[in-house]
């Protein structure tokens, strides 16, 4: 983890661009392109895209690569939780699908290795003031009609707590 403090603006950074490389290096997508989102926008992975038998290979490909995934969103990257929930929730029995969605959340990563999380102060004198957001989205997962709900924490700009997960 690289931890940057800037004096002069009175700020204190959190990145992990090194481990971004080398997640990528590791999983063959050092060269790919970027893209904009850690999840295209509408994609619904299921248990349809599941195929009748796992695949060891692919399986243990798989398990390493979300694995790296919630380790990062767990310390730096709150912006990559809720595709790395969904893709969490296909480990026994990945599909082809369900790969491709890891492997976009990779790419999203290229393209933003550098961001993670900064706190600093504020202009407008509100300093140590915590503030919370939350979402579900209401019975949304259409194998179980479950929800998916997910929250942050900001405190002097940063986020100081996250979670996306299944209700």
């Amino acid at each position: 983890m690289k931890v940057t403090q800037d004096l002069v603006n009175g700020t204190i950074s959190l990145s992990q661009s090194a481990y971004v490389d080398a997640m990528l290096a590791r999983f063959g997508m050092s060269e790919c392109n970027t893209c904009p989102t850690p999840m295209i926008a509408g994609t619904y992975l299921s248990r349809d895209d599941c195929p009748a038998v796992a695949d060891p290979k692919i399986r243990k490909y798989y398990q390493q690569l979300v694995g790296s995934l919630m380790y990062l969103s767990c310390a730096t990257r709150p912006d990559i939780s809720m595709a790395v929930n969904s893709c969490a929730q296909f480990m026994t029995n990945p599909g082809p699908t369900h790969v491709e969605a890891a492997k976009h959340v990779l790419r999203y990563l290229k393209g933003t290795r550098e961001s993670g999380i900064s706190y600093g102060r504020t202009d407008d004198g509100m300093e140590n003031v915590l503030y919370g957001y939350c979402d579900a989205d209401h019975a949304g997962d259409k194998d179980d009609r479950k929800s998916v709900g997910g929250y942050i924490m900001m405190l002097n700009g940063g986020a100081s707590s996250w979670s996306s997960r299944k209700l």
